[in-house]
């Protein structure tokens, strides 16, 4: 995982608790500062640089800030634990 990327979301997730359970927000603000704080940035434009690679994937952003959830409580927001169980009980259900 690219460490510049987890230092990014950590910082997010101290920072601004609400980005803790709420990865569209996590992902907005992300991509806010890698537009260099564009507020005026027009959609096609954002598509196009968006389709060039210049901002990182949602799945990505996502999947840091689940890993730096799962290694460290206090990251975690308050629906973690709701979360855990739900996919526990999915899992069960699946096994069945």
């Amino acid at each position: 995982m690219n460490k510049k990327l987890k230092e990014r979301v950590r910082q997010l997730l101290i920072e601004q608790p609400k980005t803790r359970d709420n990865d569209n927000l996590l992902i907005s603000e992300i991509w806010y500062s890698e537009s260099g704080f564009k507020s005026c940035l027009r959609f096609g434009d954002f598509l196009e640089d968006f389709e060039k690679g210049l901002y990182t994937s949602a799945e990505s952003i996502r999947r840091a800030r689940q890993k730096l959830q799962e290694d460290n409580e206090s990251l975690r927001g308050e629906k973690y634990n709701e979360r855990q169980r739900k996919g526990k009980e999915v899992r069960q259900t699946i096994n069945k």
